[in-house]
């Protein structure tokens, strides 16, 4: 018997029953929030992250020094839709003690999620495509099973010629079916073309944020060495004002010490503002490539529906060519039936001559 679950809120409230599976789903979407607890029977309460089975193993530090998690990785996406993250952002796993910038770890995962969503809808394409299949192989109309006819009466076969005689109708059914498979080939095609694409930019997407990381990190040194050298020039300025008000030769001695210093730091500062408008350039450039990215899988998600559209209308423009043919068939059959009952009245009086 399978187990069902609770979830608990810290208001007391209770929700559930739902099986393992919905519980992922709901850990997955950030629906379980780090203090809440879980139980299989409303009674023994734990917390959700000693479930492995849900992945609850992230953890955030705030602005303020606390923690915010243990959470499933999925949801700090939401965290970054709304701006209160960076893909920089650190996060540790707790069951593994490791910390990692948090696009290194999302974007893999948010990808492999999308994957196991397009593999559930190619299964399913590819389990329409084949009742689709089936249906098409099925013959439209059971055969008539054959008549022994008496003994001396003339026989009627069915011939290909007579299929020739059939109304145009009959004759654009094949036609029909063939479009019908045309549009699913061209389904398939664009939905293969559309992953592929996005696999690409997913990689250009990566690549670009691995390089904003290390720039971003070599920018914040930099920016440590600023502040320090910032610190030295005040110290510059106030010993050259004393300076001027004696001759102390430490005095001296330090001055030279620091317009040394203050040259560094000139140094120091054209090198940050080329990082600060190369690390510009690249945000510019990966915005450029996400709005290219969405527009793309926009259009894409366009011509698939556009397919599927005009796939449907070919498969009932297909059903109703069956019905006319099966109909056919059957007035067919009818007319068929008819002939034998007159042949064989016309043998009879043949006969009775």
């Amino acid at each position: 018997m399978q187990l069902e679950w609770f979830v608990k809120k810290d208001d007391d409230t209770i929700y559930g029953p739902i099986s393992l599976d919905e519980l992922k789903s709901w850990s997955a979407e950030g629906r379980i929030a780090p203090e809440d607890m879980i139980s299989s029977d409303r009674e023994n309460w734990s917390s959700p992250s000693d479930k492995s089975e849900l992945h609850m193993d992230w953890v955030i530090e705030m602005d303020d020094g606390e923690t915010y998690g243990p959470i499933h990785l999925l949801a700090f996406a939401d965290f970054v839709s709304d701006g209160s993250m960076e893909i920089a952002t650190p996060i540790k796993n707790i069951r593994h003690d490791v910390v990692y910038p948090l696009g290194e770890v999302l974007i893999p995962a948010l990808a492999k999620s999308n994957s196991n969503l397009r593999d559930g809808l190619s299964n399913m394409a590819a389990e329409l495509s084949e009742a689709s299949r089936k249906i098409a192989e099925q013959p439209a109309a059971p055969e008539t099973p054959p008549v022994a006819p008496p003994e001396a009466v003339q026989t009627v076969e069915t011939t290909p010629d007579d299929l020739e005689k059939a109304p145009d109708s009959v004759k654009n059914i094949a036609g029909e079916m063939k479009r019908s498979e045309h549009w699913e080939v061209l389904y398939h095609q664009e939905s293969e073309r559309s992953e592929e694409r996005e696999r690409e930019l997913r990689d250009q997407i990566r690549e670009l944020q691995k390089e904003l990381l290390e720039l971003t990190t070599e920018l914040d040194d930099v920016k440590s060495q600023l502040a320090n050298q910032q610190k030295l020039n005040r110290e510059f300025e106030r010993f050259s004002q004393l300076s001027e008000q004696g001759g102390d030769d430490r005095i001296a001695v330090l001055k030279g010490q620091f317009k040394h210093l203050l040259d560094t730091y000139h140094q120091v500062s054209q090198q940050y503002e080329k990082l600060s408008v190369h690390v510009t350039q690249q945000a510019s450039e990966l915005d450029e490539l996400r709005e290219s990215r969405e527009a793309i899988q926009k259009n894409a998600d366009k011509r698939i529906r556009d397919i599927e559209d005009e796939l449907q209308r070919e498969r009932e423009d297909a059903d109703k060519a069956r019905a006319k043919l099966a109909s056919f068939e059957k007035n067919y059959t009818d007319l068929l039936k008819s002939y034998r009952e007159m042949n064989d009245q016309l043998v009879h009086l043949r006969q009775e001559l």
